[in-house]
């Protein structure tokens, strides 16, 4: 049974880094991708150029590995490299400045133990950080998916994030649904500073996102399919989005 398993796994590995070769928006000769296989499934781990390479992987990889297959994502999106104290306290000032969270208790878990840096009297909820080479864990409870999202969200738009690490709880519990996600997106394009969100049309199927719309360029383009890939729970993105003067310009 064990030789049984090895060889599915090493099957499984060779349709994944064909599926990744085929696919235009993942650059293999670029990544530094490695897929290995242990007692439960396969592990993806090394570094990949952006998030949406990161996501495309770990989606495509479990698409691939079925129900039966575990996929164990560590990958790591290559960034500047940041102290991890000064990382954590990048992410706790982020997400203290984020008015969703005004009452949210926030600490900063390192190797001194717990430094609680907001600490409102009327809290709710509670998100813990910790920061261990780059690699963000976040723990607590927070008070909507939504919430949960964005709080991974604003630590991926923070330099220096390789990887995070998502824990949060979610009380009371919520079941999640397209329009959910769809409204996720919408509250990260509209707080990114550099997204004109109402230029942008998008909506989601089974965790598909259609993104559609005008934008004056490619770089508005290409920040807003990032900030999309940035929410989890987004298995993939179409992207119809088209750049060019405005008709009312």
């Amino acid at each position: 049974m064990i030789i049984m398993a090895q060889e599915m796994h090493k099957q499984l590995i060779k349709q994944i880094e064909a599926a990744l070769e085929q696919d235009v928006r993942f650059n293999p000769s670029q990544s530094r991708l490695r897929i290995c296989a242990n007692d439960r499934g396969i592990v993806l781990a090394g570094e990949v150029d952006n998030i949406a390479e990161k996501r495309l992987a770990a989606n495509l990889s479990r698409t691939l590995a079925g129900d039966e297959v575990d996929v164990e994502d560590r990958l790591c999106v290559a960034t500047e490299q940041v102290a991890d104290a000064e990382l954590a306290q990048h992410i706790c000032r982020q997400l203290g400045a984020e008015p969703v969270f005004a009452r949210t208790a926030i600490s900063r878990v390192g190797p001194g133990g717990v430094e609680p840096w907001q600490q409102p009297p009327d809290s709710e909820g509670n998100i813990d950080v910790i920061v261990e080479d780059g690699v963000v864990t976040l723990s607590g409870v927070t008070g909507s998916l939504s919430h949960r999202r964005l709080a991974e969200v604003l630590c991926w738009w923070i330099p220096g994030c390789r990887r995070v690490d998502n824990r949060l709880a979610v009380a009371p519990d919520q079941p999640d649904s397209d329009n959910l996600l769809t409204d996720a997106i919408r509250i990260v394009l509209d707080k990114d500073p550099l997204v004109d969100a109402g230029q942008v049309r998008l909506g989601s199927a089974a965790g598909i996102v259609e993104l559609d719309g005008l934008l004056p360029c490619d770089e508005a383009r290409r920040m807003v399919v990032r900030d999309t890939w940035a929410v989890p729970g987004v298995w993939d993105v179409v992207n119809r989005l088209q750049t060019g003067p405005s008709p009312t310009a």
